[in-house]
């Protein structure tokens, strides 16, 4: 014979799990975009840049105002790579693209007006935070991958 106890138990672990497991099921189905999903509009994270700093998304869009990056990390290794805006017919943002690199390595290179999808997690520091020149940093877009084509 099984103590109620032990009955009770079970039967509130049984409940617990099974609540756990539907959430967890009807949370996939309505999540937040993220790196793996289709693209949203740059409108809908600049609106509110700061309520979307340090998540991953995805964005479409046209390449505009292209230019380079180079320097080197807080270890001292060189760093190359890309920085453009990327327009969609919600907004802009920048997006920057930069790898470690080797002597002789090439960063994906965009041109201007190529359409591109885009896999970024948004930078968006407190308004407050300005550069040593005294600019607003403002928000960006920090590229992880880069697809290229017609999207």
């Amino acid at each position: 014979m099984v103590p109620l106890g032990r009955t009770l138990l079970r039967s509130i672990h049984f409940t617990f799990l099974s609540s756990l497991i539907l959430t967890a099921g009807l949370l996939g189905k309505h999540s937040i975009a993220s790196a793996g999903d289709e693209p949203i509009s740059i409108g809908s994270i600049i609106i509110n840049p700061q309520a979307n700093h340090r998540r991953s998304f995805v964005f479409k869009g046209t390449v505009k105002n292209v230019g380079t990056q180079d320097g080197s990390d807080q270890f001292g290794q060189k760093t190359c790579g890309q920085n453009f805006d990327l327009e969609d017919n919600t907004g802009s943002i920048d997006v920057w693209y930069v790898i470690k690199c080797q002597t002789g390595d090439t960063v994906v290179t965009v041109a201007e007006g190529e359409q591109i999808i885009v896999h970024a997690t948004i930078d968006a520091p407190p308004t407050n935070v300005m550069s040593p020149q005294g600019k607003d940093l403002g928000v960006r877009a920090m590229a992880t991958k880069l697809v290229k084509g017609r999207p």
